[in-house]
């Protein structure tokens, strides 16, 4: 395995949808049902959701974890 780059990527973007699709000729992405918060009863919640990440700068290997944070009590909801 190849060690970790040092050059400090930057996230562009981060948007959450029910669907992600990519076409195959034009490699165009089209995002369905972009969303501008999230609820559910309780977390996790087994609603299957797309996360686009837009990043620039980014060269060679890089661990990245995801995490959905409640704004308001910094709770950690989901993580990957």
């Amino acid at each position: 395995m190849e060690s970790l780059s040092q050059v400090v990527p930057v996230l562009v973007a981060a948007l959450v949808c029910d669907v992600g699709v990519t076409e195959p000729h034009s490699k165009k992405k089209s995002l369905i049902g972009i969303f501008d918060r999230l609820s559910a009863a309780s977390f996790p919640t087994k609603r299957a959701v797309t996360l686009y990440l837009k990043i620039a700068d980014a060269q060679g290997h890089y661990e990245l974890e995801i995490r959905f944070v409640h704004l308001n009590s910094g709770n950690v909801l989901a993580k990957a």
